[in-house]
């Protein structure tokens, strides 16, 4: 996950401080403020939380690049898809099937292995690369 992002989206949410932020969420303090300075990275449904917490996309959050939209209101977007979009054109419909099919992924692995925040990102963008490459 970018911590840096994670920061943004806090201020932009109106908490001054990560503490206030993780006592609004109900979280250990400590925790949270160890994933804003990047010292420790979350887990999948901590990021989810926060993404849903902060009003911003999942993706976004997750993402090291800026080429996901900010927020939940511009998910459907040209620019949802980045580069991957534009390569193989962007369907909104398919977006959505391929971040169902990634997340399904992320639970199964959650249920029994582990998977980095960045790479659930570099994963729902080839998910949809392919998906859109098998329906030409």
């Amino acid at each position: 996950m970018n911590h840096k992002k994670l920061q943004e989206a806090r201020v932009k949410e109106g908490y001054e401080t990560a503490t206030d932020a993780a006592r609004a969420m109900g979280i250990p303090i400590q925790t949270y403020i160890s994933h804003e300075n990047g010292d420790r990275s979350p887990r999948l449904h901590s990021a989810r939380r926060y993404a849903d917490f902060f009003n911003v996309d999942y993706a976004w959050l997750l993402s090291e690049d800026d080429d996901v939209p900010t927020t939940k209101a511009t998910t459907h977007s040209n620019s949802k898809a980045g580069d991957t979009g534009k390569a193989v054109g962007y369907d909104p419909e398919l977006w959505e099937a391929a971040e169902k099919e990634a997340r399904d992924i992320e639970e199964e692995l959650e249920n029994g292995g582990y998977m980095p925040s960045d790479r659930f990102t570099h994963l729902l963008k080839s998910t949809y690369k392919h998906m859109a490459i098998r329906r030409k």
